[in-house]
């Protein structure tokens, strides 16, 4: 990334966070449980509920994890997404031995921090 699009891309969290704060941690807390309960996912794995259909949360909120160091880019996958004609979007992985700060991330913003509440909460 060049200085330029990191500048961007910082300019796009500010504004994200000043402006759509729940939004943004709420779409950072379902990829953070998504991450959890292992497997491959991609920033289009969020329902428009979560995201209230603003596709930018949740590409910002997949960079705010990967700049954290939570999550890495383990490949590439088509969009599953008919109007995205194939856009390619990076697939991510819960980086290693990130568990434990995955979940004091959850505590600390106030959400339930073991996968199994987070699958009676259907996130």
């Amino acid at each position: 990334m060049t200085p330029l699009q990191e500048n961007d891309l910082m300019r796009a969290v500010i504004l994200v966070v000043a402006f759509k704060a729940e939004d943004f941690h709420a779409a950072c807390a379902a990829l953070i449980y998504r991450a959890l309960a292992g497997g491959d996912f991609t920033a289009a794995c969020l329902p428009a509920e979560i995201t209230k259909g603003d596709i930018h949360v949740s590409g910002l909120a997949v960079k705010m994890l990967q700049k954290c160091g939570l999550i890495v880019c383990v490949g590439y996958l088509p969009s599953p997404d008919p109007a995205a004609k194939g856009r390619i979007l990076r697939s991510w992985r819960l980086a290693p031995a990130k568990e434990s700060t995955a979940r004091t991330w959850l505590q600390r913003h106030g959400y339930p921090a073991t996968i199994s509440e987070q699958q009676s909460l259907a996130i």
